[in-house]
C-alpha cells in the first residue's frame, strides 16, 4: 500500500524535508476502519506543527493488517530500502508500536534507522530523535510496548482458557459445517446447515454413486458449491475435509502430532507454550457409519488413475533451458500436455508448459507429409547409413577373410585331443 500524497521525496530538491510516514494496523477490521486515517492524521499534524506547512514532501508506507510480530513487512521492508538509499531526512510512525512489539526490534530499527542520519519521530510527540532525553526516551517506551503486548496476551489467552474450560470454541478458523457461538460466549459451536447439505452431497457422490474424489469435486462445483473461501472444489479439498477428527465429535486444539503442529509454539519441555492440548466436543454433521463409509471408498479410490495415456513425445522434445519435456495429464482440468523438466532444476527454467493435443498433432502432420516423400525417406535413409552403402563390398571381403581363417585354425577341441595323444606318446 505504499503511496504518495505529494511529489516523489527523491524529486525534491528545493530545500524541503523529505519525510516518510509508516502505518501499520494488525487487523483487517482495523483497516477497514479508522486505524489507517487517524494515524496519517496525526502524522500531519506533527509534521505542520514542528516543520511547517509547505516545508516537507512525504511518501507514505503502509501495512495494513500486518502483525507487529513479523519483521520481514512488504512496505517496511521497502522503506528500510529507501532509507538505505538516502532518499528521506525524517521518518514519521503515529506510535513506537507500529515498528515492532519487543524492545529487541524497536531499537534495532531506530538505531539502524539514525546510524544513516536520518531522523526517527513518533506522531504523538514521545519519540523525536533530535531531543537530548532520545535515549532515555526511547527505552523506556520501547519496554512499556512490548510489556502491553504481553499483557494484552495473557488477557487474551486467559479468555481462552476460560473458554476451553466450558467447553467452548477458543477462537480461530472452524470446519466449514461448524457455526461459532457468539462473541464472548462459551457454548460450543453449533452445526452450519448449508455445511451440513455440501457434506451430505459429497458422501452421496462418493460413497453411492462410487465417484473418485476429483469427479465429486466437479459434481459439487456442478451443483453450485463452493468452498468456505468461494472457490471452486478439488479432490485434495474433499480428502482433507473427511480427513478431520471434528467429522468424528471432536477438535484437537494446540494439536502437536498435527502435520502443522510444528506450528504451535513449545516450551523447553516440548509442550504448547501457552497451555496444554485440549480436546474439544463438537456436534457432527453426518453419522459415523456415513462418514466412514465416505473414508473407504477416498482411500480405495482417491490415487488410482481414471485416464491411461501416452505420451509419444517425452524426452524427444527439449526446452530452450536444454532439459526435456515430460508428458503429464491434470484430472482436474482434464488436460493433457509437455512439461519441461528443467523446472525442478536447482535454478528453474521459464520453458512454457505445451498442450500435448496441438503439439501431437503437429509433429504427426510433419511425419505424414515425410512418409509421402519417397525422395525425402531416400534422403534420411542415406543420411543415416552414411557412408556404409559405399563400403559394403570392402566389408564382404573382410568376412570372406574371416571365415577362411576360422576354418584353417583348429578348433580348441581339436587341439586337445592332438596334445594328449602327444603326451600319451612319449610314455
Amino acid at each position: 500500500m505504499h503511496r504518495r500524497t505529494v511529489a516523489r521525496a527523491s524529486q525534491c530538491t528545493d530545500g524541503l524535508v523529505r519525510v516518510a510516514v509508516y502505518l501499520r494496523v494488525s487487523t483487517v477490521k482495523q483497516l477497514k476502519g479508522y486505524g489507517l486515517e487517524v494515524q496519517l492524521d496525526e502524522c500531519k499534524a506533527w509534521l505542520d506543527y514542528k516543520i511547517g506547512k509547505g516545508k516537507y514532501v512525504i511518501e507514505v508506507y503502509t501495512d495494513g493488517g500486518v502483525s507487529g510480530k513479523l519483521t520481514q513487512r512488504h512496505d517496511l521492508n521497502a522503506l528500510n530500502s529507501d532509507i538505505s538509499a538516502g532518499r528521506f531526512d525524517l521518518v514519521v510512525v503515529g506510535k513506537l508500536d507500529r515498528i515492532g512489539r519487543t524492545m529487541k526490534d524497536i531499537h534495532r530499527w531506530v538505531y539502524d534507522t539514525t546510524d544513516q542520519d536520518v531522523r526517527v519521530a513518533t506522531a504523538d510527540g514521545r519519540i523525536d530523535s533530535d531531543d537530548e532525553m532520545f535515549g532515555i526516551q526511547l527505552s523506556l517506551l520501547a519496554y512499556m510496548a512490548e510489556l502491553e503486548h504481553a499483557m494484552i496476551l495473557d488477557r487474551t489467552m486467559g479468555g481462552r482458557e476460560k473458554k476451553l474450560s466450558a467447553g467452548g470454541w477458543p477462537g480461530g478458523m472452524l470446519p466449514f459445517w461448524l457455526e461459532p457461538a457468539g462473541k464472548g460466549s462459551k457454548e460450543p459451536p453449533t452445526l452450519r446447515e448449508e455445511g451440513v447439505r455440501l457434506l451430505e452431497a459429497a458422501a452421496r457422490l462418493i460413497a453411492d454413486e462410487r465417484r473418485s474424489a476429483e469427479q465429486a469435486a466437479r459434481g459439487l462445483n456442478a451443483l453450485g458449491f463452493t468452498t468456505a473461501r468461494g472457490l471452486p472444489w478439488a479432490g485434495a479439498n474433499l480428502i482433507r475435509t473427511f480427513g478431520q477428527t471434528a467429522l468424528d465429535g471432536y477438535i484437537i486444539y494446540r494439536n502437536t502430532e498435527h502435520p502443522r503442529g510444528s506450528a504451535v509454539r513449545r516450551g523447553p519441555d516440548g509442550q504448547p507454550f501457552y497451555g496444554e492440548t485440549v480436546r474439544i466436543p463438537v456436534p457432527v454433521p453426518l453419522p459415523a457409519e456415513r462418514v466412514e463409509q465416505v473414508r473407504s471408498a477416498l482411500t480405495c479410490r482417491s490415487f488410482r488413475k481414471t485416464t491411461e495415456k501416452g505420451y509419444l513425445l517425452t524426452h524427444r522434445v527439449h526446452g530452450r533451458c536444454g532439459h526435456h519435456y515430460v508428458g503429464t495429464y491434470r484430472e482436474t482440468r482434464d488436460r493433457a500436455t509437455y512439461r519441461c523438466t528443467g523446472h525442478r532444476a536447482t535454478n528453474p527454467c521459464s520453458c512454457q508448459e505445451i498442450l500435448a493435443g496441438p503439439l501431437e498433432d503437429a509433429v504427426w502432420a510433419e511425419i505424414t507429409k515425410i512418409l509421402g516423400d519417397q525422395e525425402k525417406l531416400k534422403g534420411l535413409a542415406e543420411e543415416w547409413l552414411g557412408d556404409v552403402p559405399n563400403r559394403v563390398e570392402a566389408y564382404r571381403e573382410r568376412i570372406a577373410d574371416l571365415d577362411s581363417q576360422i576354418e584353417e585354425k583348429p578348433s580348441h577341441a581339436q587341439e586337445e585331443a592332438r596334445r594328449t595323444r602327444s603326451c600319451g606318446g612319449c610314455r
